[in-house]
């Protein structure tokens, strides 16, 4: 008797949880919460469930952070650390696995050998491998593909020979190439973009300018000094030039000013460098303007005297940046501009005016109404 009271106790309790159970989900109106990685889609009424959690998405583990999951941002594990490569002469410890820097780099240690090259003691590299071709010591062979045999300096005293105290970094002013017609070579100018010193404990940077002359020495020790005192340049072979000319590009907005003012005006272009028999000089000029789409009306190649081709002419603009030429066409009465250049810096205009830029020189010419 007691067994049958206890299993009819039992079904009633069943019958009662299961009918507890349809009147909770009876009924609702089920407002489920989105899946997140750890719990499915879940009613915020009555706590019914629908399919399954998302599970995390892990991005693999780095240096700085562990594996972390894109959707919740949940962790796992711990953060890789860094693997650093020691440091070297040129570059600061460096991680493998994520490009970090910690730290600085080396200093080269210098000495000079017993041909006289300075290399550096720890990484066993020359100067000229540490710095690059662009700087130079007191003799190099080759700028730019070109063979000279030194670097000369130009005062007013004579040319000298340098002795330098520190590297230099160059750059070549091709755009203003010359020919010198008693050594058959060109002379192609040199701006120094920067020293280096190579006595690294001390840091000092100077030039010492030795003269032909014995007796005779100049110590330098500001690039201003150096580039504004001194014509400073490099001889080479002809067979160099039409290397050097392949690389020129024109000065910034020359080609646009020029081809502006064609439209309403002839463009006479007057040019003293110098051409070989062949024709060559004259050749490379053409097909460079005709490369870099410059209109001209004529040209007039190795000739020196621009005022008697301005005369002949009848040039009504002319612009230079040779202080004498502005001056000899500026005394013919001609409206003459000098562009700013680093060799009339330090003068000072006359009867003309000075002009910073094509696009300057441009306003100017809408001034006197001859722009298109």
């Amino acid at each position: 008797m007691k067994k049958r009271i206890f299993l009819i106790l039992i079904l009633i309790m069943v019958m009662t949880l299961i009918s507890c159970k349809k009147e909770t989900t009876k009924g609702c109106e089920h407002a489920f919460q989105e899946a997140t990685c750890t719990q499915a889609k879940t009613c915020s009424k009555c706590g019914a469930t629908e399919g399954e959690a998302l599970g995390h998405t892990f991005q693999e583990a780095t240096c700085t952070q562990a594996k972390t999951c894109t959707r919740c941002g949940a962790t796992e594990g711990e953060a890789l650390g860094h693997t650093f490569q020691e440091a070297t002469c040129q570059a600061p410890k460096i991680c493998s696995r994520c490009g970090a820097a910690e730290g600085e780099a080396l200093k080269h240690q210098y000495i000079l050998d017993s041909q006289g090259n300075y290399y550096c003691t720890s990484c066993k590299k020359s100067v000229i491998e540490i710095l690059g071709k662009n700087y130079f010591l007191n003799k190099f062979s080759e700028m730019d593909g070109c063979e000279y045999e030194a670097v000369y300096y130009e005062s007013g005293q004579g040319v000298f020979v340098p002795h330098l105290r520190a590297m230099a970094k160059y750059k070549l002013l091709k755009d203003n190439v010359t020919y010198d017609e008693k050594t058959e070579k060109y002379i192609v100018p040199i701006k120094i973009e920067k020293m280096y010193a190579i006595d690294g404990d001390k840091g000092e940077i100077s030039y010492v300018i030795h003269s032909e002359k014995p007796g005779k020495e100049y110590v330098i020790t500001t690039l201003e000094e150096i580039n504004n005192n001194y014509n400073i340049y490099i001889s080479i072979p002809g067979s160099y030039y039409e290397k050097i000319m392949e690389n020129v590009k024109p000065k910034e907005d020359a080609v646009e000013v020029i081809n502006n003012l064609s439209v309403k005006n002839n463009i006479i272009i007057i040019t003293a460098r110098w051409d070989r028999e062949s024709g060559i000089i004259a050749k490379i000029t053409k097909e460079w303007l005709k490369k870099n789409k410059v209109n001209y009306t004529k040209i007039f190649i190795g000739h020196t005297d621009k005022r008697k081709i301005s005369e002949e002419c009848k040039i009504d603009v002319f612009i230079d940046d040779s202080y004498k030429t502005c001056e000899q066409i500026a005394g013919l009465g001609i409206k003459t501009y000098m562009m700013d250049s680093r060799i009339n810096k330090t003068l000072e205009e006359k009867n003309w005016k000075r002009v910073y830029s094509w696009k300057d020189f441009e306003k100017e010419m809408s001034i006197l109404g001859q722009m298109s």
